[in-house]
This record gives C-alpha cells, sequence and structure tokens, in this order.
C-alpha cells in the first residue's frame, strides 16, 4: 500500500512538473500527446504537425500542418474572393431572340451595371444556383417557354442549354440546385435567355449564383 501510495505521488509529481501526459507516448512533446499522433496544446509549447488547439479570439478548432495553425470546420481549400452574386433581366420579350441579363448584377453589397458586349468575368467561374421566372402576363391558359445558355460576349451561345415551361397561370417557377451548379458559366462568359415567341408575354428571369476562382472551390463553399 506505501509502495503505490509512493508510486502514484511521485507521478502525479512529474506530471505536474512536465505539464505533459502522454498516451503510449512516454515522451509527450505537447500538454496531451497521444501516441504521438494527436497532440493538444496550450500554447506554452511550440506546436509541431498534428497540434489541435481551441482559438477563443476565432471560436474555432484549429490543427497545425507543420507550418501553421488551420480550421477544422471552415473548408481551406476555398478562396476569399468567393462572392456571392445576382443577375436579372425583368422583361425577356417573347420574339425567339437571346437577350442578356443587362440591367445588372449585384455583388459585394453593390450594384455593377452590365455592358452586353462585356463577360461577367475575366478571371471567376460562375456557378449558378438558382433560376426563378416569373411571368408578366396572366392567362388562364398557355405556358412561358424559357431557355437559358451560357454565352460569350458577343452572344454566341452553348451547350448545354436548360429549357423550362412555366404555366401562364402560376406566380413564379423556381429551379434550385443540391450542392451542384445548375450551370457553370466558365471566365470571359456570360449567360443569356430567351422567351419563346409562344409565350403569352414577357418573362422576368432573375439568377443566383457565386464566383469562384476554381469550380472545386464552389464544393467547400
Amino acid at each position: 500500500m506505501r509502495f503505490l501510495f509512493t508510486y502514484t505521488l511521485l507521478l502525479t509529481v512529474l506530471t505536474g512538473l512536465s505539464a505533459q501526459v502522454g498516451v503510449n507516448n512516454p515522451n509527450p512533446e505537447q500538454a496531451l500527446d497521444v501516441n504521438g499522433k494527436i497532440k493538444l496544446t496550450d500554447d506554452n509549447v511550440t506546436p509541431e504537425a498534428g497540434t489541435i488547439r481551441y482559438n477563443t479570439s476565432e471560436g474555432d478548432f484549429e490543427g497545425h500542418n507543420g507550418s501553421e495553425y488551420i480550421s477544422l470546420t471552415k473548408s481551406s481549400s476555398v478562396a476569399e474572393t468567393a462572392r456571392a452574386a445576382i443577375a436579372y433581366n425583368f422583361g425577356v420579350p417573347n420574339n425567339n431572340t437571346y437577350e442578356d441579363f443587362d440591367q445588372g448584377i449585384v455583388y459585394s453589397n453593390s450594384f455593377v451595371g452590365l455592358d452586353p458586349e462585356v463577360a461577367y468575368s475575366s478571371t471567376q467561374f460562375f456557378m449558378v444556383e438558382k433560376i426563378v421566372m416569373t411571368p408578366t402576363t396572366e392567362a388562364a391558359t398557355g405556358s412561358y417557354y424559357v431557355n437559358i445558355a451560357e454565352s460569350t460576349a458577343a452572344g454566341s451561345q452553348f451547350n448545354p442549354l436548360l429549357y423550362y415551361r412555366v404555366d401562364a397561370n402560376d406566380s413564379s417557377l423556381e429551379v434550385t440546385s443540391n450542392r451542384v451548379p445548375i450551370l457553370m458559366v466558365r471566365p470571359g462568359r456570360k449567360v443569356m435567355v430567351r422567351n419563346n415567341a409562344n409565350s403569352p408575354g414577357q418573362v422576368r428571369v432573375v439568377i443566383y449564383g457565386v464566383f469562384v476562382d476554381d469550380p472545386s472551390d464552389y464544393f467547400g463553399l
């Protein structure tokens, strides 16, 4: 009993002096070192790869990769340049002619007018997440036929062409994606919309999306 008490006391004193505890590791390098794989720190010891800490100023858990701490809850692959955006055309005529979303595009809490012959971005991808189509003329019968496509700045359309039908007596049609973009608009391109001549009248079209530097960034949002 005396031996056990002495051993326990000695272990407690040594642990208190070193302020480091090892699990399956006789030489812990951090406050808690589990087999040299997972290490918890109190910031009093220089961190190493695998060290985990809680950053109170950021309110986030972070892990050290050998060079710096990175967030464990936020994607590290998404560039800070990612920005949500909305583009719209409030009166697409029913004349089978492709129209630009030239009434404006909104992003970063600001309005930016669009020149019909200018691409959305020369460097970023525009990932379309939602499309809302609203008939301006309600009718008891009939339908609105709308298609949307990626285009060059000069106005040449590319596949895929997205075709939608909106009942004339409906208030609107909303198309959304589930973590997969409806349309990817490449750098140097824009989006155009066409309203079929058989539609009862004009249609308002609004597209929602996000600009990213690379398509892979989108899936980290």
